[in-house]
């Protein structure tokens, strides 16, 4: 999302070794921090046996960065347009009354089920009440034996 809305505005992400030359201007950005206009002082060099580069704000204030670390680069480049796209949706009518296909469908099918459903009722609770008086018969037994 951040590079898109850079290369808009004309800015391009630059790798460690391709851009980053002295001289060169862009954007820095520091652990994804604000947005620092600077422009490279110095290319790699070492400093501490450590490979850095130097960056120089609009300030004046230098900024020393290792070469691996948790910044980004964006150099100048053409701002490139980007397309967004609008979706021309006609609004659809709310529908009052009249034919609706899924609950037609649902209809017709309960009318069809109606006497199995019904019969699937009447076995459910015939068993269910037969298999609690069976429990409770099994129950009184154990406890009379033991």
């Amino acid at each position: 999302m951040k590079d898109t809305m850079l290369k808009e505005r004309g800015y391009v992400r630059r790798g460690v070794y391709s851009y980053l030359m002295q001289g060169n201007s862009g954007i820095l950005i520091i652990n994804k921090g604000p947005e620092i206009e600077v422009t490279v002082e110095k290319g790699m060099h070492s400093k501490n046996s450590k490979l850095i580069y130097t960056f120089k704000d609009s300030l004046g204030n230098l900024h020393d960065l290792p070469i691996y670390g948790s910044w980004l680069f964006y150099g100048r480049t053409t701002p490139v347009p980007i397309r967004r796209y609008t979706t021309n949706r006609k609004t659809r009518r709310k529908q009052k009354g009249g034919f609706y296909p899924s609950v037609y469908g649902g209809v017709c099918g309960a009318k069809i089920l109606a006497p199995l459903v019904a019969r699937q009722m009447m076995r459910m609770y015939e068993t269910h009440s037969k298999r609690k008086t069976k429990r409770r018969s099994k129950k009184l037994f154990h406890k009379k034996r033991g």
